[in-house]
């Protein structure tokens, strides 16, 4: 039988806040991904509840958003978003991580 992964829930979060959100995913079982502003990198995150965080820079525009969230889904498997609002070029200007990871 083939060993099911997973699911994983990427969090977009543009303010403090979902912390009990990324707790509890984490309960159950989840991946957990949080993309946020390079500016609340130190905010009181629980860093335990999270797999791995991306930081958007500040003068970041919606393309660098689509650019970055396509190639975690290209990069990583069963990728499940999420966010607060409901809302073939390489990510050059997206999320601060994801910039770099994508050039190794």
């Amino acid at each position: 039988m083939s060993e099911q992964r997973p699911p994983t829930v990427l969090c977009v979060v543009t303010f403090e806040k979902g912390q009990e959100f990324l707790r509890e995913c984490k309960r159950l079982g989840c991946r957990v991904f949080a993309v946020t502003m390079e500016g609340l990198r130190d905010a009181d995150w629980p860093r335990e509840a999270v797999d791995e965080f991306f930081y958007l820079p500040k003068d970041y525009k919606l393309e660098d958003v689509i650019r970055g969230v396509s190639w975690l889904a290209r990069t990583r498997s069963r990728l499940s978003a999420c966010t607060n609002s409901g809302t073939s070029i390489p990510p050059s200007r997206a999320f601060t991580r994801i910039a770099s990871l994508s050039r190794k």
